[in-house]
Protein backbone atom coordinates (compact mmCIF):
# COMPACT_ATOMS: atom_id res chain seq x y z
CA UNK A 1 0.00 0.00 0.00
CA UNK A 2 1.66 3.58 -0.66
CA UNK A 3 0.71 6.80 -0.37
CA UNK A 4 2.68 10.08 -1.69
CA UNK A 5 5.78 9.41 -0.11
CA UNK A 6 6.24 5.44 -0.86
CA UNK A 7 5.17 2.72 1.01
CA UNK A 8 2.65 3.29 3.70
CA UNK A 9 3.23 1.24 6.67
CA UNK A 10 1.24 0.06 9.82
CA UNK A 11 1.52 3.25 12.17
CA UNK A 12 -0.02 4.61 8.90
CA UNK A 13 -2.74 2.37 8.20
CA UNK A 14 -3.49 2.19 11.63
CA UNK A 15 -3.60 6.08 11.37
CA UNK A 16 -5.81 6.33 8.37
CA UNK A 17 -8.04 3.85 10.11
CA UNK A 18 -8.32 6.16 13.13
CA UNK A 19 -9.05 8.83 10.74
CA UNK A 20 -11.93 7.50 9.04
CA UNK A 21 -13.42 5.83 12.06
CA UNK A 22 -13.13 9.44 13.72
CA UNK A 23 -15.30 11.13 10.38
CA UNK A 24 -17.63 8.23 10.75
CA UNK A 25 -18.18 8.85 14.39
CA UNK A 26 -18.97 12.52 13.32
CA UNK A 27 -21.59 11.55 10.93
CA UNK A 28 -23.06 9.13 13.08
CA UNK A 29 -23.64 10.92 16.05
CA UNK A 30 -26.36 12.33 14.73
CA UNK A 31 -27.55 9.18 15.11
CA UNK A 32 -26.38 8.25 18.10
CA UNK A 33 -24.24 6.04 17.26
CA UNK A 34 -21.63 7.98 18.42
CA UNK A 35 -18.66 5.15 18.60
CA UNK A 36 -16.83 4.16 15.55
CA UNK A 37 -13.89 6.22 17.29
CA UNK A 38 -10.28 4.11 17.63
CA UNK A 39 -8.22 4.02 19.71
CA UNK A 40 -4.74 6.31 19.13
CA UNK A 41 -1.98 4.73 18.02
CA UNK A 42 0.64 4.37 20.26
CA UNK A 43 4.33 3.29 19.61
CA UNK A 44 6.70 3.90 17.10
CA UNK A 45 6.74 2.72 13.39
CA UNK A 46 6.75 -0.85 13.50
CA UNK A 47 10.07 -2.36 12.28
CA UNK A 48 11.15 -5.35 10.08
CA UNK A 49 10.38 -8.80 11.60
CA UNK A 50 13.49 -11.02 12.00
CA UNK A 51 14.65 -13.63 9.85
CA UNK A 52 12.58 -17.13 10.24
CA UNK A 53 9.49 -18.91 9.79
CA UNK A 54 6.08 -16.76 10.35
CA UNK A 55 5.01 -16.49 13.19
CA UNK A 56 1.95 -17.93 14.71
CA UNK A 57 -1.11 -15.47 14.24
CA UNK A 58 -1.89 -13.81 17.59
CA UNK A 59 -5.07 -14.73 19.81
CA UNK A 60 -7.77 -11.57 20.63
CA UNK A 61 -5.99 -9.33 22.82
CA UNK A 62 -7.24 -8.47 25.75
CA UNK A 63 -9.99 -5.32 26.28
CA UNK A 64 -7.50 -2.30 26.89
CA UNK A 65 -9.45 0.58 27.92
CA UNK A 66 -7.57 4.44 28.14
CA UNK A 67 -7.27 5.60 31.14
CA UNK A 68 -9.71 8.25 32.34
CA UNK A 69 -8.55 11.16 34.21
CA UNK A 70 -10.45 11.64 37.36
CA UNK A 71 -13.48 14.13 37.60
CA UNK A 72 -14.72 15.80 34.33
CA UNK A 73 -12.85 16.50 31.98
CA UNK A 74 -11.86 20.47 31.21
CA UNK A 75 -10.38 22.83 28.90
CA UNK A 76 -9.05 25.94 28.72
CA UNK A 77 -10.39 26.88 24.99
CA UNK A 78 -14.40 25.96 26.28
CA UNK A 79 -13.96 22.60 23.55
CA UNK A 80 -15.16 20.34 26.47
CA UNK A 81 -17.95 22.42 28.18
CA UNK A 82 -21.52 20.89 28.62
CA UNK A 83 -23.95 21.38 26.37
CA UNK A 84 -27.51 21.84 27.45
CA UNK A 85 -26.42 20.82 30.55
CA UNK A 86 -24.90 17.70 28.93
CA UNK A 87 -21.25 16.88 29.86
CA UNK A 88 -19.11 14.90 27.86
CA UNK A 89 -19.29 12.29 30.24
CA UNK A 90 -22.73 11.80 30.54
CA UNK A 91 -23.22 12.34 26.66
CA UNK A 92 -20.70 8.83 26.18
CA UNK A 93 -22.84 7.03 28.56
CA UNK A 94 -25.81 8.17 26.45
CA UNK A 95 -23.92 7.15 23.43
CA UNK A 96 -23.20 3.71 25.28
CA UNK A 97 -26.75 3.10 25.79
CA UNK A 98 -27.91 4.26 22.21
CA UNK A 99 -25.17 1.27 20.87
CA UNK A 100 -27.93 -0.89 19.53
CA UNK A 101 -30.13 1.90 18.35
CA UNK A 102 -29.14 1.33 14.71
CA UNK A 103 -29.70 4.92 13.82
CA UNK A 104 -33.22 4.84 14.92
CA UNK A 105 -33.45 8.79 16.38
CA UNK A 106 -36.64 8.08 17.90
CA UNK A 107 -35.32 5.00 19.94
CA UNK A 108 -32.57 6.90 20.74
CA UNK A 109 -34.76 9.73 22.29
CA UNK A 110 -37.20 7.54 24.13
CA UNK A 111 -33.89 6.11 25.79
CA UNK A 112 -32.33 9.29 27.10
CA UNK A 113 -35.89 10.11 27.93
CA UNK A 114 -35.33 6.64 29.96
CA UNK A 115 -32.46 8.04 31.43
CA UNK A 116 -33.80 11.61 32.51
CA UNK A 117 -32.76 13.49 29.61
CA UNK A 118 -35.82 15.04 27.79
CA UNK A 119 -35.71 15.12 24.21
CA UNK A 120 -35.01 18.43 23.54
CA UNK A 121 -32.09 18.20 25.66
CA UNK A 122 -31.04 15.54 24.04
CA UNK A 123 -30.97 17.07 20.88
CA UNK A 124 -29.02 20.12 21.72
CA UNK A 125 -26.74 17.73 23.02
CA UNK A 126 -26.52 15.76 20.05
CA UNK A 127 -26.20 17.94 17.68
CA UNK A 128 -23.77 20.15 19.74
CA UNK A 129 -21.38 17.56 20.13
CA UNK A 130 -21.79 16.50 16.71
CA UNK A 131 -21.08 19.77 16.17
CA UNK A 132 -17.56 20.14 17.94
CA UNK A 133 -16.29 16.90 16.84
CA UNK A 134 -17.18 18.30 13.19
CA UNK A 135 -15.56 21.78 13.39
CA UNK A 136 -11.94 21.67 12.71
CA UNK A 137 -11.47 24.31 15.69
CA UNK A 138 -12.53 21.51 18.12
CA UNK A 139 -12.49 18.25 16.57
CA UNK A 140 -9.34 16.86 17.67
CA UNK A 141 -9.55 17.70 21.28
CA UNK A 142 -13.14 16.67 21.70
CA UNK A 143 -12.23 13.55 19.93
CA UNK A 144 -9.02 12.97 22.55
CA UNK A 145 -11.16 13.63 25.13
CA UNK A 146 -14.19 11.69 24.07
CA UNK A 147 -12.66 8.31 22.98
CA UNK A 148 -11.37 6.97 26.29
CA UNK A 149 -15.11 8.24 27.87
CA UNK A 150 -17.16 6.49 25.25
CA UNK A 151 -14.68 3.01 25.52
CA UNK A 152 -15.22 3.00 28.86
CA UNK A 153 -18.87 3.99 28.84
CA UNK A 154 -19.31 0.85 26.21
CA UNK A 155 -17.91 -1.34 28.25
CA UNK A 156 -20.26 -0.86 31.07
CA UNK A 157 -23.35 -0.23 29.30
CA UNK A 158 -22.99 -1.90 26.16
CA UNK A 159 -22.70 -5.57 26.67
CA UNK A 160 -19.88 -7.76 26.17
CA UNK A 161 -16.95 -6.05 24.70
CA UNK A 162 -16.82 -7.22 20.63
CA UNK A 163 -13.67 -9.18 19.98
CA UNK A 164 -11.98 -10.24 16.70
CA UNK A 165 -9.21 -12.98 15.81
CA UNK A 166 -6.29 -11.72 14.31
CA UNK A 167 -7.62 -12.86 10.76
CA UNK A 168 -10.86 -11.36 11.18
CA UNK A 169 -9.09 -7.75 11.97
CA UNK A 170 -6.92 -8.22 9.10
CA UNK A 171 -9.71 -8.42 6.78
CA UNK A 172 -12.08 -6.00 8.40
CA UNK A 173 -8.88 -3.19 8.02
CA UNK A 174 -8.56 -4.50 4.71
CA UNK A 175 -12.21 -4.20 3.62
CA UNK A 176 -12.13 -0.32 4.13
CA UNK A 177 -8.71 0.71 2.70
CA UNK A 178 -7.30 0.58 -0.74
CA UNK A 179 -4.51 1.90 -2.37
CA UNK A 180 -6.28 2.84 -4.96
CA UNK A 181 -5.91 6.84 -5.42
CA UNK A 182 -7.31 7.84 -8.96
CA UNK A 183 -9.94 6.22 -11.71
CA UNK A 184 -11.10 3.34 -10.69
CA UNK A 185 -11.13 3.16 -7.11
CA UNK A 186 -11.93 0.00 -4.93
CA UNK A 187 -15.16 1.13 -2.72
CA UNK A 188 -14.26 0.78 0.73
CA UNK A 189 -17.49 1.68 2.62
CA UNK A 190 -17.91 0.10 5.79
CA UNK A 191 -21.26 -1.03 5.91
CA UNK A 192 -20.06 -4.09 3.63
CA UNK A 193 -17.75 -5.04 6.79
CA UNK A 194 -20.27 -4.71 9.09
CA UNK A 195 -22.83 -6.75 7.68
CA UNK A 196 -20.18 -9.44 6.92
CA UNK A 197 -18.92 -9.98 10.37
CA UNK A 198 -22.18 -8.73 11.89
CA UNK A 199 -20.55 -5.99 14.19
CA UNK A 200 -21.63 -2.19 14.16
CA UNK A 201 -19.93 0.47 14.67
CA UNK A 202 -19.70 0.58 18.37
CA UNK A 203 -18.43 -2.61 18.17
CA UNK A 204 -15.62 -2.08 15.27
CA UNK A 205 -14.24 0.73 17.52
CA UNK A 206 -14.08 -1.53 20.57
CA UNK A 207 -12.63 -4.18 18.04
CA UNK A 208 -10.26 -1.35 16.33
CA UNK A 209 -9.20 0.28 19.75
CA UNK A 210 -7.96 -3.19 21.10
CA UNK A 211 -6.16 -4.46 18.26
CA UNK A 212 -4.68 -0.82 17.27
CA UNK A 213 -2.63 -1.25 21.46
CA UNK A 214 -1.98 -4.47 20.88
CA UNK A 215 -0.38 -4.29 17.73
CA UNK A 216 1.40 -0.72 18.25
CA UNK A 217 2.78 -3.05 21.84
CA UNK A 218 3.86 -5.24 20.04
CA UNK A 219 6.43 -4.51 17.07
CA UNK A 220 7.43 -7.65 15.90
CA UNK A 221 3.69 -9.08 15.54
CA UNK A 222 2.74 -5.84 14.31
CA UNK A 223 5.10 -5.52 11.34
CA UNK A 224 3.98 -8.71 10.14
CA UNK A 225 0.77 -8.14 10.37
CA UNK A 226 1.78 -5.01 8.41
CA UNK A 227 2.97 -6.96 5.86
CA UNK A 228 -0.21 -9.47 5.38
CA UNK A 229 -2.25 -6.47 5.15
CA UNK A 230 -0.34 -4.63 2.73
CA UNK A 231 -0.57 -7.71 0.40
CA UNK A 232 -4.09 -8.36 1.42
CA UNK A 233 -4.76 -4.51 -0.12
CA UNK A 234 -3.56 -5.48 -3.30
CA UNK A 235 -5.11 -8.60 -3.89
CA UNK A 236 -8.72 -6.42 -3.49
CA UNK A 237 -7.45 -3.89 -5.28
CA UNK A 238 -6.30 -6.46 -8.22
CA UNK A 239 -8.95 -7.91 -7.82
CA UNK A 240 -11.46 -4.86 -8.50
CA UNK A 241 -9.26 -3.74 -11.43
CA UNK A 242 -9.56 -7.11 -13.54
CA UNK A 243 -13.20 -8.11 -12.33
CA UNK A 244 -15.44 -5.52 -10.70
CA UNK A 245 -15.95 -7.79 -8.24
CA UNK A 246 -15.49 -8.39 -4.62
CA UNK A 247 -15.87 -11.73 -1.93
CA UNK A 248 -18.84 -9.81 -0.70
CA UNK A 249 -21.67 -7.77 -1.83
CA UNK A 250 -20.92 -3.99 -2.50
Amino acid sequence: MTNDHGPMGLKDMMNKAKRDATNLAGSTARSAAFGAVSGAVAGSQAQDPAAGAPAEPAAPPGPILPQVQDGPVSSATGALEPIAGITLERYAELAAKMADCNGDLEVCAQIAEQNGVDRATWEAAMNGWNFRMNDQATAAEVALAYMPLYQQALSTYGGPRATATEDEYLEMLCMINTDLKEGDVRPVPFEPMYARFGINAPKWSQISTDWVEYLAGNPEIGAAFGDRAIARIKELDELWLTTHTLPWPT
